[in-house]
């Protein structure tokens, strides 16, 4: 009788120490999600997914183009509008990564 109550006193101690790290990773996570749900400085803070929307919005945003700029600016903002495509695709990323994480956090 006395090695089964040996063997249950050692997979409790390891269940236990099993679950302390458990807890101990939850904590650092729930920390984690707190900093992208609060995030900015002073005491004004917003989630990150709003900050990155907003970024997102803002640079969807094209200003008209004015027809009495020379050729030369015509093309430059050519080139700044792909630049600012591939931002959106960034940013678009970004979100969809910090989705994700949210999604794995609030599983947890």
């Amino acid at each position: 009788m006395d090695r089964y109550l040996d063997c249950n006193k050692n997979d409790t101690r390891q269940r236990r120490e099993e679950v302390r790290k458990l807890m101990e990773e939850l904590v650092v996570l729930y920390a984690r999600l707190d900093k992208f749900n609060h995030y900015g400085s002073g005491s004004k803070k917003v989630p990150l997914q709003d900050v990155l929307t907003y970024a997102l919005e803002f640079a969807q945003n094209k200003p008209g183009l004015n027809t009495l700029e020379d050729v030369d600016m015509q093309s430059s903002k050519s080139s700044n509008n792909m630049n600012a495509d591939m931002k959106k695709q960034e940013l678009r990323s970004v979100i969809g990564d910090l989705n994700e994480t949210n999604r794995q956090l609030l599983r947890v």
